[in-house]
């Protein structure tokens, strides 16, 4: 089971993959960004009983930002 820290930790670099993969010049940079979100949203999805109270909240934002950074990869 992760600590609270590791969660948000998780968190926070999802969420800066998230702005990577809305921001980044560089396709192979988002595509990255977009690898690293993807597994993000999988791991808080595998969390049964998570520490952090906001874990619920985070993981939902974090799916949605997987969510619309692959509509940006898959927007001409």
């Amino acid at each position: 089971m992760e600590s609270g820290s590791d969660e948000m930790s998780l968190y926070q670099s999802a969420m800066a993959d998230y702005a990577l993969c809305e921001t980044a010049p560089d396709a192979s940079e988002r595509a990255a960004a977009a690898a690293r979100l993807a597994t993000a949203a999988r791991t808080m999805a595998a969390v049964a009983q998570p520490t952090n109270p906001d874990h619920f909240y985070e993981m939902d934002r974090v799916t949605a930002a997987h969510t619309r950074c692959q509509e940006v990869l898959n927007t001409p």
